[in-house]
């Protein structure tokens, strides 16, 4: 199941990230200049890492991501968190994705991924939930 729009009576959300990649000023509320400066950094610093294999430079990278990873929750609307919290907890839910987090087994022992908008399936959920259900019941 896709969901694009989340509400309570006091609030609507729009599930949606797109502008993560985009050069320049980001124009969506769920994504913040200085996440997208951040994020540029540590792709920089993981990237240097990897080829130069140099303990600094991945503890920097280290540093950088955590800092992203801060700033992207900022952004994050309480209420899909909580939805998030819920549904995971379902017996029936068996996958969460969407443009924060990507997590293809909520009943695995491994915590749920960053979702980078790299690969093909992480730009898919940039821009609503998807939930799959696994119930005898539903066709």
């Amino acid at each position: 199941m896709d969901v694009c729009y989340i509400a309570t009576p006091t609030e609507k959300v729009k599930i949606n990230r797109i502008g993560l990649l985009l050069k320049g000023h980001s124009n969506n509320p769920y994504v913040s200049d200085k996440e997208k400066t951040l994020r540029a950094e540590w792709q920089e610093l993981k990237a240097r890492a990897t080829r130069e294999k140099d303990v600094k430079t991945i503890d920097a990278a280290a540093e950088k991501r955590s800092e992203q990873v801060s700033e992207m929750e900022k952004s994050e609307p309480k209420i899909l968190r909580d939805l998030r919290a819920g549904l995971i907890r379902h017996c029936a839910v068996s996958q969460l994705l969407d443009p924060w987090y990507m997590n293809s087994n909520t009943h695995g022992t491994g915590a749920a991924n960053i979702n980078d908008q790299q690969s093909k399936v992480e730009k898919g959920h940039a821009h609503h939930l998807h939930i799959t259900i696994r119930e005898p019941g539903i066709i």
